[in-house]
């Protein structure tokens, strides 16, 4: 579905690295509701949190656990787990 690329940084620009949707369905849900991946309007992280039921400072841990996922090529393979 939708891509992530590295503008800049250690393995050159442009590098392809994960596609979003490779990630565990919360991540997913998580990621595409802050930053509109769907089409919708971007949700703020207390929004997200109350439609999961869990608090505001979890969705920011798991959007950042979710990030650094599609960021590090070495731990791609905890995607398919």
């Amino acid at each position: 579905m939708f891509g992530v690329r590295r503008r800049s940084g250690r393995t050159g620009p442009g590098v392809s690295i994960a596609p979003v949707d490779a990630l565990p369905a919360r991540e997913y849900s998580i990621l595409t509701a802050h930053f509109g991946l769907d089409g919708e309007v971007p949700r703020t992280l207390a929004q997200i949190a109350g439609g999961q039921w869990i608090t505001r400072e979890r969705v920011r841990q798991i959007e950042k656990r979710a990030l650094a996922l599609l960021r590090v090529p070495r731990l791609e393979h905890y995607l398919h787990d």
